[in-house]
């Protein structure tokens, strides 16, 4: 994970303004569609902790799918956030199979 995001910090350098404006949207329609569908704080525990595992791999869900959320994507929230790979990482929350098998959970359970 550290190689990845130390090469594609690497690459982004100098983005171009363009680049910058055109994620910077992308990024505030993620965030509205999640709130609009999942509801304010939907990343954080009953103690209030963010589970940062189940953020990363919605949001990028989310951004694969713009705009083509299911009608019960809820219900598929809830039941994404009691699968195991979100339950507990178990200390894994950065290997790079982990990352791949969570971000890919989120788009079968979510968008599938």
């Amino acid at each position: 994970m550290k190689d990845f995001l130390s090469g594609f910090m690497h690459n982004m350098r100098n983005p171009t303004d363009g680049f910058i404006l055109q994620e910077k949207e992308r990024f505030g329609n993620v965030c509205r569609e999640i709130i609009d569908h999942l509801g304010e704080r939907p990343f954080h525990n009953s103690r209030g902790s963010l589970k940062a595992t189940l953020l990363d791999a919605v949001f990028v869900a989310f951004a694969h799918n713009d705009n083509h959320a299911p009608v019960d994507i809820k219900e598929r929230f809830e039941s994404l956030k009691s699968d195991p790979l979100f339950a507990s990482p178990s200390g894994a929350s950065t290997d790079t199979s982990a990352v791949e098998g969570r971000l890919e959970a989120a788009c079968k359970v979510l968008f599938g």
